[in-house]
C-alpha cells in the first residue's frame, strides 16, 4: 500500500513538473546595452509537453539589482498548445548604476494559477565610450571619375579607455557605382589599444556609366570590447562622382522663310550627366538682323544623349554669315558653365534669287494675257 501511495504521489509530481513553462530571452533592444537604457524584451514561453495544453499562463518580471521592470510586470497569454511557444514582449529598465559587463534578468512563469518558476538571463552590458570612430578621410584622387578608380583611406581611432580587439571595417557597395579595384570591401584592423589611431585604405573602381552625383557609401566597423561584447557600428562616407563636360551645338538645318531665313541650332548633350537650366544667346552682326525675340532662348534641362533645338528668323543679302552663339547651363552639382562658339552658314543659292525668279514668271505671264488681248482685238477690227 505504501508502495502505491508512493508511486502515485510520484506521478502527480511529475506532471506538475511537466506542467510548468518554460522561458528564454530570444532578443533585446537596444543591442548592445547599456546602463541606463530601457530595452524591450523579447520572451519566448514553450510548452515542452508532448500531449498537454497549457492555460492561464503567465510571464513576470522581477526586479534584480541591476534590472527593473518598467511598465507592466505581468503579462497573461492565455493557452499555449503542446510543444508549441507564445512570444512576450515587455520593457525593463538596466539602472544607470548597474556595472559594466552584465545584468541579470529575473523572469517567472507559471499556468493554471499554479507555483511560480523563476528564470535567470543574463544581458551584456557596455560603456557609451566603448567603439571605433572614422576621424579622417583622404580621396586620391578627390573626386572619382567614370571608368577609373579612386583610394578611399580611413583613419580610424579607438575612442574608449580600453583595448578593442578583432576590429573590421567593411564597405557596403551594393547598390553603388563602385567595387573593389583591388582586395575586397572588408578590410580587417585586428586590435587597438586606448585612444590608439590607425589607417585602412580601400582601392574602388567606379562604373563606367556612373552618373555624377555625390553617392553615399554604407560601412559597418566591427569589434569586441573589453568585455569580449561583440559590438557594431555603421554610418556612411560620401564620394563625389565627376563625369566630363561635353557639348556641341551645331547648325542642324538652313531654309527660306519668305523673306527671312531660319535657322535651326541644335544642342546636344554628349555627356554621361544632365545638363540643367540651358540658356542660349544669339548676337547679332552687320551681315544679318536678327528679331528680337530670337536674341536670346530658354532651352531647358538636356539629358545625356539628348539634345534641344531652337529655331531663329534673321534678314541677310550675305552669302555666308557667321554666328555667334553661347549658350549657359548647370551641371549635377550645380556649377555654372558657358559655352562661345561661332555658327557658319551658307546661305542657299537657290533660296535666295527665288524671289526674283517669282517676278519673272508673274511679268512673264501679264505680258501673255495682255498680248493675248491685243490680237484678239485685232482679229475683231478685221
Amino acid at each position: 500500500m505504501k508502495h502505491t501511495t508512493l508511486l502515485v504521489a510520484l506521478l502527480l509530481t511529475l506532471t506538475v513538473v511537466s506542467a510548468v513553462p518554460d522561458a528564454t530571452l530570444q532578443r533585446y533592444d537596444p543591442a548592445p546595452a547599456q546602463p541606463g537604457d530601457v530595452l524591450t524584451l523579447y520572451l519566448s514561453v514553450h510548452n515542452n509537453n508532448q500531449d498537454t495544453t497549457m492555460r492561464n499562463v503567465e510571464v513576470e518580471l522581477i526586479p534584480s539589482a541591476s534590472i527593473i521592470p518598467e511598465g507592466e510586470t505581468n503579462t497573461r497569454i492565455g493557452s499555449i498548445t503542446p510543444r508549441s511557444s507564445a512570444l512576450v514582449t515587455m520593457n525593463a529598465r538596466i539602472l544607470a548604476e548597474a556595472p559594466v559587463g552584465e545584468a541579470l534578468l529575473r523572469v517567472r512563469v507559471r499556468s493554471d494559477n499554479g507555483e511560480w518558476q523563476e528564470r535567470t538571463m543574463r544581458i551584456p552590458t557596455t560603456t557609451q565610450e566603448s567603439g571605433l570612430h572614422i576621424v579622417h578621410i583622404e580621396r586620391t584622387p578627390a573626386v572619382a571619375v567614370p571608368g577609373t578608380e579612386q583610394t578611399i583611406t580611413l583613419t580610424v581611432q579607438n575612442s574608449a579607455s580600453s583595448r578593442v580587439r578583432e576590429a573590421t571595417v567593411q564597405l557596403e557597395l551594393t547598390g553603388t557605382p563602385f567595387s573593389p579595384a583591388q582586395g575586397t570591401s572588408r578590410n580587417t584592423i585586428g586590435a587597438l589599444s586606448a585612444r590608439q589611431s590607425t589607417q585602412t585604405t580601400f582601392m574602388l573602381a567606379t562604373a563606367p556609366q556612373a552618373s555624377a552625383n555625390t553617392y553615399q557609401v554604407p560601412f559597418t566597423m566591427s569589434f569586441l570590447d573589453e568585455n569580449g561584447v561583440r559590438q557594431t557600428i555603421s554610418d556612411t562616407i560620401g564620394i563625389e562622382v565627376h563625369t566630363p563636360i561635353r557639348t556641341e551645338a551645331y547648325v542642324d538645318n538652313v531654309q527660306w522663310q519668305g523673306e527671312e531665313l531660319e535657322l535651326s541650332i541644335r544642342v546636344v548633350n554628349k555627356g554621361l550627366s544632365e545638363i540643367k537650366f540651358a540658356q542660349a544667346i544669339i548676337e547679332e552682326q552687320a551681315s544679318y538682323t536678327l528679331r528680337a525675340q530670337d536674341k536670346r532662348a530658354y532651352l531647358g534641362n538636356i539629358d545625356t544623349d539628348d539634345w534641344e533645338t531652337l529655331r531663329i528668323r534673321l534678314q541677310t543679302s550675305a552669302e555666308e554669315i557667321q554666328v555667334p552663339f553661347s549658350y549657359q547651363f548647370l551641371d549635377a552639382f550645380n556649377n555654372e558653365h558657358e559655352v562661345q562658339t561661332t555658327l557658319r552658314v551658307t546661305v542657299p543659292a537657290q533660296q535666295q534669287s527665288s524671289s526674283a525668279g517669282l517676278w519673272i514668271v508673274l511679268v512673264l505671264l501679264i505680258a501673255g494675257f495682255a498680248f493675248y488681248r491685243y490680237k484678239k482685238k485685232q482679229g475683231k477690227k478685221k
